[in-house]
């Protein structure tokens, strides 16, 4: 088998090392290093061959993919389960959060995600509002810390923040364990391990009691609102004046163009509360889920599919009767005719192939509110065209039979 070349980079694309023989061995200005362990998210490195044994960063235990909503919870109790200490990672599809465990406690937590930030917590728990979490954010120096800066202006004392920080390290706990796809990482700290901003004494048995609730509560919930891309839309008789605040907050924004996790951070309540409240709605029959809002490319592709089958059954009747030429010809110059000529030629290839990515960017940059119609009628006045075209030199049932398969292609990007 022919060896594999691995190249790693820093941000800025510049390669700092470089895997290329058998063994897996990484050799850099940074040492030599051996693949532990990798995944389609993770690929864990080991340094070996160092002169100074304190330099070591320490053991990989653990390492694999995130299979289910209960794959880090089944990873937690293992960890506590052995009274292991050493540091968690979880990798979610945007998200990287990774805890210190020692002795059977949470000690540290870290996070990169916006739902997990220190002003959202507070704002769930009642200590802030959305203006004064932004009204700390523009004093805050390059530093100072969020909290810091709450303690001068006298919003809260040391000793809240110490329990905020706290909760915030919970719910960023409570996060991680929903994560259903990615890959999570144990290792034994070493030495090299930088210290952590706060250190804490969280019980972790607790914190699996309280996550195994809530993910049971969330399975729940799931079961009515299964994908987090659904728009949810509150029913016009819903009277928003008489509700709870928080579901009143949450209702403001069910309008049916926002999906269920922009709600979540547009709320800041994030996904587990947002759900919560929706939940209980959906019950009442007072909020009902549209479909996802589907991407641009989604959109493309499904315009482009039927465009091209259709043209594909043309051309192979065309091509049955050595007419080939004489379609592609006049189907560019009718293609010159149109208004939307430039994109209809970047569309359409020599042998009826479809460029997906072309409509989509005809799609990106037209600016009316009705494009989808737009287009899906430019490709359907193009097929109909070349229909007529290829049928003029067809015998009668050859030409029913095309017709009636292009046709149901052609009411398919009807119903765009």
């Amino acid at each position: 088998m022919k060896p594999k070349t691995l190249i790693l980079a820093d941000q800025n694309g510049t390669p700092e090392a470089l895997i290329e023989d058998h063994d897996g061995e990484l050799c850099s200005g940074l040492g030599t290093y051996r693949v532990m362990s990798s995944m389609p998210e993770i690929l864990v490195l080991r340094r070996s061959g160092e002169e100074n044994g304190d330099r070591s960063p320490g053991r990989v235990l653990m390492a694999g993919e995130i299979l289910s909503e209960s794959t880090v919870l089944d990873v937690v109790n293992v960890i506590i389960s052995s009274r292991w200490a050493g540091t968690l990672h979880v990798h979610g599809p945007d998200a990287h959060r990774s805890f210190g465990f020692d002795k059977g406690a949470l000690r540290h937590a870290t996070t990169d995600h916006p739902e997990d930030r220190l002003d959202k917590i507070l704002f769930r728990v009642g200590v802030l509002t959305p203006s004064q979490a932004e009204s700390v954010m523009r004093e805050i120096k390059p530093d100072q810390r969020f909290g810091e800066v709450l303690v001068e202006r006298g919003l809260i004392d040391r000793k809240k923040l110490f329990d905020y920080l706290q909760k915030q390290m919970e719910e960023v706990f409570f996060s991680a364990v929903f994560e259903r796809e990615g890959g999570y990482l144990f290792c034994v700290a070493g030495p090299r391990s930088p210290a952590p901003s706060l250190i804490a004494n969280i019980p972790a048995q607790q914190l699996l009691f309280q996550a195994a609730e809530r993910l049971d509560q969330l399975k729940d919930f799931q079961r009515l609102i299964p994908d987090d891309r659904a728009r949810p839309d509150v029913e016009p008789e819903v009277d928003l004046a008489r509700l709870r605040p928080r579901s009143r907050l949450v209702l403001g924004y069910c309008d049916g163009s926002r999906s269920v996790r922009e709600v979540a951070s547009e709320t800041w309540l994030g996904r587990f509360h947002t759900l919560r409240i929706l939940h209980s709605f959906l019950l009442k029959g007072q909020v009902r889920l549209l479909e996802p809002a589907r991407t641009t490319r989604e959109v493309a592709d499904s315009l482009a599919a039927p465009f091209e089958q259709a043209l594909h059954e043309i051309f192979d009747a065309a091509s049955r009767n050595g007419s080939t030429g004489r379609l592609h010809r006049e189907l560019r110059e009718k293609m010159d005719e149109n208004e939307h000529r430039a994109e209809l030629r970047g569309i359409v290839g020599q042998d009826g192939d479809v460029d997906a990515e072309s409509i989509s960017s005809w799609l990106r940059d037209l600016e009316v509110r009705d494009r989808v119609e737009v287009v899906g009628h430019a490709l359907h006045e193009l097929a109909s065209f070349a229909l007529f075209n290829a049928s003029l030199s067809l015998p009668r049932s050859e030409e029913r039979e095309l017709t009636r398969k292009v046709n149901a292609h052609l009411q398919a990007i009807g119903n765009q």
